[in-house]
């Protein structure tokens, strides 16, 4: 098993936001983990479709002393977090409820004479899409930051914020949504002071001191009764620090470590270094470039994939024009 901390995981942002799970914090953290393990596994060609757990690493992150553990009870562990690994959302374009199972199979040896203790995991394909290979609207967060989280309500808040963050205006989300999200309708939490607290409050002390953004909140009131806060108002900066990573060949080049993660792997058929040139060109010729040194090389990156794209296009129609000369139609 690979555990570097730079691993990534990534999920579509409607995955995200129309997701409400019943796993508790051990059940997400070996969630976080399988997925985390999928990603950098993934093979588009390929079609990697299982990642393999061995039996004392499952139990441990779900905090189970494997000593004496017997098929039976493994059977039932595994049973009881695969009906758990589900993902509930609202595809609000098709005006949808979806209930998403993340696997569609588990597989482990039940006779423990064989010696093999992996556990199987083979993903159910239509988690896939939401999950891998995603080019547009989805969150990358890395796998470190989401397990050193100690709240299951932290955790579910990072994502949630963490998929809103870019955005040209801080999201606003309703008292309703948060609950909901949160899980936290009972009537327990009827008073706004307590829901605050231990939803809002609490998970963000953690946020902010643990992770890469740093979330200030707004309580916007009724119009009608300025004593209810019906929603939140949510400022998300990013505090993740910015450092050189190449210093001998771009020592001017500033990126996050979430930047470098991905800029690092733009290799075929535009290689990152020669953009990583360019810019470390443009700093030393006027000194700074608008938007920052990441949102320079991303634009650059994607102007130069478009004009392979539709290069590659042009060569596509010349040898079509010239293979329909020697085709029979040609002679008709």
């Amino acid at each position: 098993m690979n555990r570097e901390d730079n691993q990534l995981i990534t999920k579509s942002n409607q995955l995200i936001q129309g997701t409400i799970t019943s796993m508790d914090i051990k059940e997400l953290k070996l969630a976080t983990v399988l997925l985390a393990e999928y990603r950098n596994s993934w093979d588009k060609d390929n079609l990697c479709t299982q990642t393999i757990l061995n039996r004392r690493e499952f139990l441990n992150y779900l905090g189970i002393n494997d000593s004496g553990m017997n098929y039976e009870r493994l059977n039932n562990t595994l049973k009881h977090f695969q009906q758990k690994a589900v993902c509930e959302w609202v595809n609000s374009n098709k005006g949808t409820h979806n209930i998403t199972p993340y696997f569609k199979n588990i597989e482990y040896n039940s006779i423990e004479e064989h010696g093999n203790t992996d556990i199987v995991f083979t993903w159910n394909e239509y988690i896939t899409p939401m999950v891998v290979d995603l080019d547009k609207n989805f969150t990358k967060l890395f796998k470190r930051i989401v397990l050193s989280l100690n709240s299951k309500k932290s955790m579910v808040l990072y994502e949630l914020l963490k998929s809103y963050q870019g955005r040209k205006y801080p999201p606003t989300l309703t008292i309703d949504e948060l609950k909901e999200k949160l899980e936290m309708q009972e009537k327990s939490y009827s008073r706004f002071e307590r829901f605050y607290k231990r939803g809002i409050e609490e998970p963000l002390k953690e946020i902010n001191e643990n992770t890469d953004i740093f979330v200030t909140v707004t309580k916007n009131k009724d119009k009608s009764d300025k004593r209810k806060i019906v929603s939140l108002t949510f400022k998300i900066k990013n505090q993740a620090e910015k450092k050189v990573w190449w210093e001998n060949d771009f020592p001017k080049v500033k990126l996050t470590e979430e930047e470098f993660t991905e800029v690092k792997q733009w290799i075929y058929p535009v290689h990152h270094k020669t953009i990583l040139k360019e810019l470390q060109e443009k700093l030393d010729e006027v000194g700074n470039v608008k938007g920052g040194h990441y949102k320079w090389l991303k634009s650059r990156y994607e102007n130069k994939m478009a004009a392979l794209e539709k290069k590659q296009n042009e060569n596509s129609s010349d040898d079509d024009y010239y293979r329909s000369l020697f085709t029979p139609n040609s002679y008709a």
